[in-house]
């Protein structure tokens, strides 16, 4: 994989930043509850539009880009991670921090998290040899639990199922494997496409699983697989193929009701994962995306610090929750960095990345 450095800025904050992580066993230890901070001079700017929401915590505390956001499945608790930093898990109710992972021992970089917050699955990253190693963590126990061996090259990304027991892994091996996290057991070993794998999302139903990919540089290659493939879960078998981008596709998702996908790479695509075919094509990138409970709205984050709601439907604009506010100065050094929506889709959180930003996390609550 290219240096982060060397990688155009925009891919680089919708790819995150790949830190480390140390072997050894996890120590979960209970903090001090902290009370939501005051959004600080570097929060976005809210739309001057009429808002039907409001923010009820900014939460602070990390020292690197926020590039890591989930719910817990039952909303009440946010996990967050910043490259080299320890895991946080907020508590929603009193936008209090409860509980972190000791950042001695554990500072994650490849990180991915059981939608009941109880199983943690890294990378290590701190022994260059260990980098191709995924552990499974228990949460309450601190134990871990299996090494899933597997890949030849260094892990890059992590996905887990809606229902929590298959994870999906990708690598600069250009390997994507499914295994059971019960188990351990590798299920399947796909190789999708010629150039390295970057972004992947699974289906609802847990049946299949999209993968995008392309070349991480900004230079013409004839042999540069910017398509999206589907795959079945169970058999590894090619489903079909999305063609339509001309670039690194950086972020994939899927919808709730597993009809629509969403893809980001030099523009924004709405596909119709039944037909496969495009529906909408929104003229923009993004850093990061999330799209509603009610699989009506995606939310998107953008180079200039923007954060815009759109139709999923439609693929049209329905409001601006954020302003941009780049400039020469701020240019590459303020940003959204990661964004999701809660599984209500009442509640949105926002991370901010770059020099400037303050690494805080803003949690919005009300209609989107």
């Amino acid at each position: 994989m290219k240096n982060f450095n060397q990688l155009p800025w925009k891919n680089a904050i919708a790819l995150g930043i790949i830190a480390t992580i140390s072997t050894g066993a996890i120590n979960i230890l209970p903090l001090k509850a902290q009370s939501p901070t005051q959004p600080s001079s570097t929060t976005p700017t809210a739309s001057s539009s009429k808002r039907d929401y409001q923010q009820i915590y900014s939460l602070s505390g990390q020292k690197n880009d926020v590039n890591f956001l989930k719910f817990s499945a039952n909303g009440q608790t946010l996990v967050s991670h910043s490259p080299g930093e320890a895991i946080k898990l907020w508590n929603l109710k009193t936008g209090k921090l409860v509980r972190t992972l000791n950042e001695k021992v554990y500072a994650a970089g490849v990180v991915a998290i059981t939608p009941d917050a109880q199983t943690l699955i890294t990378v290590d990253r701190k022994a260059q040899a260990n980098d191709k190693t995924i552990k499974v963590w228990n949460l309450k126990t601190n134990k871990l639990l299996r090494t899933l061996n597997g890949h030849s090259q260094q892990v890059t990304h992590l996905t887990i199922s809606p229902d929590g027991q298959t994870l999906v892994s990708v690598g600069d091996d250009k390997k994507v494997l499914v295994w059971n996290i019960k188990t351990g057991k590798l299920l399947h070993t796909i190789n999708p496409q010629s150039t390295p794998t970057f972004s992947i999302a699974l289906s609802p139903n847990g049946q299949l699983f999209a993968t995008g990919g392309g070349d991480n540089v900004e230079q013409k290659n004839t042999t540069n697989d910017t398509s999206i493939k589907l795959w079945d879960i169970k058999t590894g078998k090619l489903l079909g193929t999305l063609e339509g981008h001309t670039s690194l596709i950086s972020s994939i998702a899927i919808a709730p009701d597993g009809q629509t996908l969403v893809s980001v790479a030099d523009s924004i695509k709405i596909w119709n994962l039944r037909t496969k075919q495009l529906l909408h094509t929104i003229p923009a990138g993004s850093g990061s995306i999330s799209i509603s409970a009610d699989s009506q709205k995606l939310v998107t984050t953008s180079w200039d610090n923007s954060v815009k709601v759109w139709n999923l439907r439609t693929g049209t604009l329905v409001k601006t929750l954020f302003e941009a506010s780049i400039n020469d100065q701020t240019l590459g050094r303020l940003y959204t960095s990661s964004i999701a929506f809660s599984p209500d889709g009442k509640t949105l959180a926002i991370g901010s990345g770059g020099g400037l930003s303050g690494f805080g996390i803003s949690v919005l609550r009300g209609s989107f």
